[in-house]
């Protein structure tokens, strides 16, 4: 009936599911008979599911949307392809990033209010699977809606953790557990001869964390191996002979499982069965003991304060009852723990590494000695909240000494302790116990507990704790400050209350115990000097930096807390430890660095930092100059080593970076024009000096970029003075244009060689902000000097004319005497107001090369243009080859001995230059003139450009000249014609190969600069200019051109062609050619 009525079936299914009244059996078994029988039955299905989400969602009906999701999960379970392959699917479909839920359902918070508030409900009821599923696939959520999302994740993972289920998938997919992975991964490795199976070769790369931490944790459980290895134990060798089990973790297996067998060996071989330990009656003890001591302490808390109210002597030391309970848990945890493990860790105080306790996985079964460590922590926490005062003082510390003879419950310890510090969120009364728990581990010291390996060295465990608690946020900087509160607020109370009576921390009852230390650590500590040594120096640096934040946002109080200030009650207590925490200004950096600006509770990071460098002991507002190169330096370190790791840091740590590099070079900015710089009389300025004096290796593109970066910001006239108020000299200004021709042409051009726009801008404007208003003169000499010194600004100043004139246009050519400053006021304008016919006409005021130059800037070819605008027009368009090719869109090869080129982008093939500058060449065999190297090496505009597009454009001279030869036969190829055509192309291609070859050869400089570049932009291009096969062809090319020129021509050539050509690493092939040739010399 349901397979002869679709179309009925589906309006009979939305009727009963509006009304609500739903005999829910037998409609999914008609569910799963639809969609197994009808032809597009799940297709149907679909159609039906998204009108429920949309009715639901639209009228926030709960109801609805729970028949949708029971309908989804009828439909997965019948797997009907490809509209319901598994829940997971499905899911991730519906409400992952990518579905229209994510672009429309989820745009208001309220929708996503209410689907997450659906799926809270329901959590009590949902399966471990549909958990996993909603946790590993969550739904996509609006950014204002985040926390909702994070608080239904944590709680279905708390639901998974009662119900002793993982989180994660298990390797064979949401509904297998770890066991089931396990299980079937050693059957696999039994019937297929030893060969371990694909999924779990790959869950060891793509699901590292659940491998390793579920699959591995799992796996490894110590036993005893029997003598003839089974399949488990072949399959963990298998496994750690292919790398998948470190060595380190291998042999912490093996030595657990010796301990195992020893235990199991010692049970066999005694005769009396009190050898073997009753742990059921153990764990009973063990119980009744915890709740006898938590009386206990009650108890004695009631008596000393009841001893208070009668102004009596208060007790100053633990009860006899309390210190039996202390016996009683010490003998139930030896029994519970097992004499072996004693034996075996007795005495071992050797440094625990940090993945030890923090990936879980330890050296034996964790499982029983978990439970054991939680509840010994969860009585601290009761017992600690139920009681105050000095008493809080005393029986922490004999708690923890129970500890002591148990390495493994320490490390097990040391776990619970980094999850309730570092990664949960806990009450104040948690919060509180833990503070006091880590300070009695610190105050016992390495006698009783182990240091931590966390790196390359050992530190405390508090100072682990310490080190590794986030400030990344506003959530993370709250907890850091109030666990920080707490720890030393108590730590100080402990040591104030220990020097007025030690003999309360020694615990007489267990001095003739060999289970538990009985030694006062004060008697030998240097804690008695007063030295607070237990407060970690990281803490307190956390502490004062937390502290400094809070202040300037005028957060007196957190939360009805209120800030605590160690040093203001003992100040001789904290003075060493707190002098010892002040953070450098580089740390200080860093810190910030890490901070998230978007989850910030500062308003104003920027007026903070501004605030926390003027009012820091050491500023001298009198003279700013060494903390302005500290900042400066410290953030161009910074943003060396952030470019170095961009590639491998997350995304948010990016943006964390970029945003703390704005407001700090903001907050210079502010502080440099507040107050004054001051440098010796005669001196550069600041920054000039700063640029100038960068460490030498720095002196990369990815270096100069960075500072740039940092200066560009800065107020521009920094560069030519201290002061916004004075002009500079000539003498300054020449040092800036050397450094621009020295460094920053090469590092700051762009692809074409020409210095980039930000540079000139800066550059242009600080020199035109420190001319004094009407001082034309001065302005003539200034801009004249440096436009003069430095060929590279003025031939950049032509290509960026219009930022250029906006910045000089209050200076009038009309006004200013004659020289370089007044030529290029008058060109530009020239240049920017005439049309093409003019410029084709005459060029009084410009010369050919600048309107060349604009020409090929802007595209306006015309075969109206002069003889010698339309040469230095080809020699642009050959630069440009030059960039084509050092950038791949364009590739030369040689094959057998004839020369090809590629194009490997459609756009160059639209815009075919090749054939542009052949055109050229046909019209007017001069325009390679322009590309003589030797006559234009000390001219602009070759000598303005960087040394890379220099050379590029020789070796694109080169290559094309080749091409062009090659494509010519002999009858037709111009060159051959003449005598002074054929002169004319020998000395460009000597001159061109010479530059090639002394700039290719050598490969240190342009080599370095062109690895850090590429290794910038993520390109693997190796450069044409030391492509050693490329130099090859053009040597054995140009020895073919030059035989076949002289055997029809008569060449005349200057001798300092043939002079350079000798002596760069090309004399040895040519130089006997050319003195065969007999080429005259003029």
């Amino acid at each position: 009936m349901i397979v002869g009525l679709q179309a009925e079936t589906l309006d009979v299914l939305k009727n009963v599911l509006q009304k609500g009244e739903v005999n829910w059996r037998l409609s999914l078994m008609c569910i799963s008979t639809y969609v197994k029988f009808v032809p597009e039955g799940g297709r149907h299905m679909k159609g039906l599911i998204d009108w429920l989400l949309n009715k639901a969602f639209l009228n926030h009906n709960f109801s609805l949307l729970a028949a949708a999701f029971l309908i989804a999960r009828q439909c997965c379970a019948e797997e009907c392809a490809p509209w319901f392959t598994s829940y997971m699917s499905w899911f991730g479909t519906t409400f992952g990033s990518g579905s229209s839920w994510a672009t429309h359902t989820s745009a208001t918070q309220q929708t996503f209010e209410f689907f997450i508030s659906f799926l809270t409900d329901i959590v009590p009821h949902e399966p471990p699977t549909c958990l996993r599923v909603h946790i590993n696939k969550a739904p996509a959520s609006p950014q204002s809606s985040l926390f909702l999302l994070r608080d239904y994740v944590t709680l279905a993972k708390t639901r998974l953790k009662d119900l002793n289920e993982a989180p994660g998938f298990g390797l064979l997919g949401p509904g297998f557990t770890t066991e089931q992975d396990i299980e079937h991964a050693l059957k696999h490795f039994e019937t297929h001869n030893g060969e371990v199976a694909q999924i779990v070769l790959s869950g060891s790369l793509f699901r590292r964390q659940h491998f390793e931490q579920e699959f591995l944790l799992k796996l490894l459980t110590p036993r005893v191996i029997p003598d003839t290895p089974d399949v488990k134990e072949k399959f963990i060798k298998r496994l750690h002979s292919m790398g998948k089990i470190s060595h380190s973790l291998f042999s912490r297996y093996q030595d657990a499982c010796l301990v195992e067998a020893r235990i199991f060996q010692d049970a066999l071989l005694s005769n009396s069965p009190e050898t073997i330990p009753n742990l059921v009656d153990a764990r009973e003890k063990f119980q009744e003991s915890l709740q006898n001591l938590q009386e206990s302490i009650k108890a004695l808390y009631y008596q000393r304060e009841s001893e208070k109210t009668c102004d009596k002597e208060e007790t100053s030391h633990l009860s006899p009852s309390i210190n039996n309970e202390f016996v009683n848990l010490s003998h139930c945890l030896h029994e519970m723990v097992g004499g072996t493990e004693k034996r075996e860790s007795l005495g071992k105080h050797e440094p625990v590494p940090s993945a030890d306790f923090v990936s879980g996985i330890l050296d034996c079964n964790t499982e029983e000695w978990s439970q054991i460590v939680d509840q010994l922590m969860d009585v601290f926490v009761q017992c600690y909240s139920s009681v105050s005062g000095t008493l809080n003082l005393i029986w922490p510390n004999q708690y923890v000494r129970l500890f002591q003879p148990f390495r493994v419950l320490k490390i097990v310890l040391f776990h619970k302790l980094v999850k309730w510090c570092i990664d949960e969120v806990l009450p104040v009364s948690k919060l509180k116990a833990a503070a006091a728990l880590l300070h009695s581990i610190e105050f016992l010291g390495s006698t009783v507990f182990p240091d931590v390996r966390h790196g390359d060295q050992d530190i405390t465990f508090a100072s682990y704790i310490a080190e590794c608690l986030p400030l990344q946020n506003a959530s993370q900087m709250s907890k850091c400050f109030r666990f920080a509160v707490e720890y030393m607020s108590y730590a100080e109370s402990h040591l104030l209350n220990l020097k007025t009576s030690p003999e309360i921390h020694t615990c007489p009852s267990l001095k003739s115990s060999s289970n538990c230390m009985t030694e006062n650590p004060f008697r030998k500590s240097p804690l008695l000097a007063e030295e607070l040594t237990t407060v970690p120096v990281a803490l307190a640096r956390k502490y004062l930096y937390l502290y400094e934040r809070y202040a300037f946002a005028d957060r007196d109080q957190m939360m009805g807390t209120e800030m605590y200030q160690p040093d203001a009650t003992n100040p001789w207590l904290w003075a060493p430890i707190l002098a010892q925490a002040k953070m450098s200004c580089c740390v200080w950096f860093k810190q910030e660095a890490n901070v998230n600006t978007y989850e910030d509770f500062l308003v104003s990071r920027h007026e903070y930092l501004l605030n926390r460098l003027t009012n820091s002991a050491t500023f001298d507002s009198s003279n700013i100059s060494q903390l302005a190169s500290e900042i400066l330096l410290t953030l161009h370190a910074m943003d060396c080593t952030q470019d170095t790791n961009r590639n491998t840091a997350d995304c948010k740590s990016y943006q964390s970076w970029q945003s703390f590099h704005r407001d700090m070079t903001q907050a210079l900015s502010t502080l440099i024009e507040t107050y004054p710089l001051v440098g010796d009389a005669g001196s550069q300025p600041w920054l000039l000096n700063e640029w100038l004096t960068l460490d030498g290796k720095t002196h990369t593109a990815v270096c100069d970029k960075n500072f740039m970066r940092i200066v560009t910001v800065l107020q521009p006239w920094l560069l030519y003075s201290n002061s916004h108020f004075s002009s500079p000299d000539l003498h300054t200004v020449k040092c800036v244009a050397n450094l621009v021709n020295t460094r920053l042409k090469d590092t700051l051009s762009d692809c074409n060689g020409f210095l980039n726009l930000s540079l000139v801008r800066y550059l242009l404007t600080g020199l035109s902000t420190t001319v004094v208003s009407g001082s034309k003169n001065m302005a003539h000499h200034i801009f004249s000097a440096i436009f003069d010194s430095c060929p590279a600004l003025s031939l950049a100043a032509r290509v960026h004319a219009s930022t250029v004139l906006c910045i000089v246009q209050r200076f009038a050519a009309s006004d200013m005497p004659s020289g370089t400053f007044s030529h290029i006021l008058a060109t530009l304008a020239m240049i920017k107001s005439k049309s093409l016919q003019e410029m084709a006409l005459g060029t009084q005021a410009a010369k050919y090369w600048e309107v060349g130059l604009d020409v090929w800037l802007h595209q306006k070819h015309s075969p109206s243009l002069k003889t010698p605008v339309r040469r230095w027009v080809f020699f642009y368009t050959v630069l440009e080859l030059g960039c084509q090719l050092q950038s791949g869109i364009i590739s030369f090869k040689f094959d057998s001995g004839s020369i090809s080129f590629q194009y490997n982008t459609k756009d160059v093939v639209q815009n075919n230059i090749i054939t542009l500058l052949i055109n050229e060449l046909e019209n007017d065999l001069s325009v390679i003139d322009t590309l003589d190297v030797i006559v234009q090496a000390e001219q602009l505009p070759f000598c303005g450009l960087s040394a890379l597009s220099q050379n590029m454009m020789c070796v694109a001279a080169v290559l094309f000249l080749m091409l062009y030869n090659d494509l010519k036969e002999t009858d037709s190829n111009k060159f051959l014609a003449s005598g002074f055509d054929a002169s004319l192309l020998c000395k460009v291609l000597l001159s061109c190969c010479t530059a090639w070859i002394k700039a290719g050869l050598p490969h240190s400089r342009i080599k370095k600069t062109l690895s850090e570049s590429e290794r910038n932009q993520k390109k693997m291009v190796t450069s044409p200019l030391v492509d050693k096969e490329l130099l090859l062809g053009m040597k054995r090319g140009l020895s073919s051109i030059l035989r076949t020129v002289s055997s029809r021509q008569t060449v005349r050539v200057p001798e300092i062609y043939i002079t350079s050509i000798k002596h760069s690493e090309l004399g040895n092939i040519l130089g006997n050619i050319l003195t065969q040739m007999g080429w005259s010399v003029r």
